[in-house]
């Protein structure tokens, strides 16, 4: 492991980080932290320094739908103690209603990854080497954008890539085999983050998820050339649509031309604002078919 300049090692660091934000974690919920894992390389050093600093905490894992499989199994084998938190609805059905996440549109991560620990703090394995927003966005604790009663903690945000695996080696930690067969990333499966690489690897390992996928852009394209011709009219068929929001749509603006139901919005039930059976539009007269406040709340 590394050290600093003063002779400390990074892991030392980190662990003082945890340990000095505690008594605040604790004021906040009697259960202190919560620690994101997604069964991913950073979150197992996370959960591991959290467990080593000996501080209250957490474990949770959202349950984004569309995980690599072997990431599923993983994490019920080797960490069968972390809460799960499911959503209501899954991403395929979501991306339906809603249109396809993109790069600049990432609808997903905002209900499937990061709607939780509102009103304390939470422990994320982010790190400023793996993205130019994250260096110049995120500090080693900061309120939270999105929800402003959560705040983040990032213990090892200066770490690297080499110091996450000397830690992994030096405690032995067990991790996803997906790594020693060429994945960097172990995220959702076709993220629009990931590289047209990964993507290939998803599409060879999981066969049966890339058909889920198609299948959930066939419905799409199906809905819009219905209800808006005009907006899917720029591709001859739902296979084009998929295979240009998979290679081609890095780039892409995040409204392109009306194909998103930016009204289809969630209650704070965690449930799709719904009317009979229609999307309905997020503001104050209407109220949320499954727990009946008003979706402004």
């Amino acid at each position: 492991m590394q050290r600093y300049l003063d002779g400390r090692t990074k892991d030392a660091v980190a662990i003082e980080r945890l340990r000095s934000m505690e008594e605040a974690a604790l004021r906040l919920h009697p259960n202190g932290y919560v620690v994101g894992f997604s069964g991913g390389k950073d979150s197992q050093c996370v959960a591991e320094l959290a467990k080593e600093a000996g501080v209250k905490h957490e474990l949770v894992y959202s349950n984004t739908t569309i995980d690599p499989p072997d990431v599923i199994y993983f994490i019920r084998k080797h960490y069968p103690h972390v809460a799960w938190r499911n959503p209501s609805e899954s991403l395929l059905t979501a991306l339906v209603r809603k249109g396809f996440p993109l790069r600049a549109k990432k609808w997903c991560c905002d209900y499937y990854k990061e709607d939780y620990g509102d009103g304390r703090i939470v422990v994320l394995g982010i790190r400023s080497e793996e993205s130019r927003k994250r260096r110049n966005d995120r500090m080693v604790f900061q309120r939270c954008n999105q929800h402003k009663t959560k705040w983040l903690l990032h213990p090892i945000l200066d770490w690297t890539c080499a110091d996450v695996w000397d830690f992994i080696r030096e405690r032995q930690l067990p991790y996803c085999k997906l790594y020693d067969e060429g994945w960097d990333r172990i995220g959702c499966l076709f993220c629009p983050n990931a590289s047209p690489e990964e993507k290939r690897l998803c599409i060879e390992r999981y066969p049966g998820w890339y058909a889920a996928f198609r299948r959930a852009f066939e419905s799409l394209y199906a809905d819009r050339l219905a209800r808006r011709p005009h907006v899917v009219a720029r591709w001859a068929n739902a296979e084009a649509m998929f295979q240009w929001w998979l290679f081609e749509s890095d780039n892409a603006p995040s409204d392109i031309g009306g194909l998103f139901d930016d009204d289809a919005g969630w209650c704070k039930c965690g449930n799709p604002s719904q009317r009979s059976g229609v999307t309905s539009p997020i503001d104050t007269h209407e109220t949320c078919a499954d727990c009946g406040k008003l979706l402004s709340e």
